[in-house]
């Protein structure tokens, strides 16, 4: 028999399906290629070879919703260094609200000679709304912290970049 909070929990997973669909099941799919970090080899970037990180994105027709998924299953040169994810199929032109949905659970203890508190864990610390040309271009840096970590990140347009000069910056919002 479930718990209360269980229930709970299969019902917000449920909603965040209903959500995210309108995006994933009609929208554009595109696999992420080299989602990698500095210094792998090429066995070791998402999509190439026998890889242990793969990511991948689905994009409205209108491309104004996004959804991006990540995973790793072995950590081996992953998480030594923060990787660089950058997406494919948005307009440069627009800003995006970066959403991340799912955040990581940590369990207390002691991790390489740190304490760690318990609970969940976001990749990304703040709500970010960057520019489809800074995620395609630079990307967002991405962290995992044990085999099998993955990450969930829902995009939506809030407006029309409005000069060059603005397109390539990214502005961070706290969260």
């Amino acid at each position: 028999k479930m718990s209360t909070q269980e229930l709970d929990e299969i019902r917000d997973l449920i909603d965040l399906r209903q959500k995210l669909c309108g995006v994933t099941l009609p929208g554009t799919l595109f696999r992420l290629p080299g989602f990698g970090y500095p210094g792998a080899g090429p066995g070791e970037s998402a999509g190439v070879g026998e890889s242990n990180v793969y990511a991948w994105m689905s994009v409205s027709d209108n491309a104004e919703r996004a959804v991006v998924s990540a995973l790793v299953f072995f950590r081996d040169t992953v998480g030594k260094f923060p990787s660089r994810l950058k997406l494919r199929g948005l307009r440069p032109d627009l800003i995006y609200d970066v959403k991340e949905h799912l955040p990581t659970p940590v369990t207390e203890g002691v991790f390489n000679g740190i304490f760690q508190a318990a609970g969940p864990r976001y990749k990304h610390n703040r709500a970010l709304r960057l520019s489809g040309a800074v995620l395609m271009g630079v990307g967002l840096p991405i962290h995992f912290n044990f085999d099998g970590d993955s990450l969930l990140l829902e995009l939506t347009s809030s407006g029309v970049v409005r000069s060059m000069s603005s397109s390539r910056l990214g502005v961070g919002v706290g969260r």
